[in-house]
């Protein structure tokens, strides 16, 4: 993202409470967004649900399921934007933690496998 610097003025406060402008003639912005929305259906399942992701920009995201343990139950990395389909229907059930690994944050929701 590049911000014209009409845009881009800042008033700066020094310690001694003067005051001074800044304007900064261009500022180049390279961000990598990430989700904005997670969201699992059906939630309660049987064991077969789906992982929606929407709004962002990038891809290859990391999925990991655990049970009440800790222990991994399932794992999938490069998951692109859209819908994922997830089938734990093998798994006891319970209550499980599904961790989305995106732009270098962590997204937690639980799911329930009835």
């Amino acid at each position: 993202v590049v911000v014209p610097d009409s845009i881009i003025e800042h008033k700066v406060v020094s310690e001694n409470l003067k005051t001074a402008n800044l304007k900064i003639d261009s500022l180049e912005i390279n961000s990598w967004r990430a989700i904005t929305s997670f969201s699992i259906f059906p939630n309660p399942s049987p064991g077969l649900f789906t992982l929606r992701f929407d709004d962002g920009e990038s891809s290859g995201f990391a999925v990991e399921i655990t049970n009440m343990m800790g222990n991994v139950v399932y794992k999938k990395g490069n998951v692109q934007m859209g819908n994922t389909a997830v089938d734990i229907s093998d798994r006891p059930k319970g209550v499980y933690f599904v961790k989305v690994l995106a732009g270098g944050k962590v997204y937690s929701e639980k799911v329930v496998v009835e």
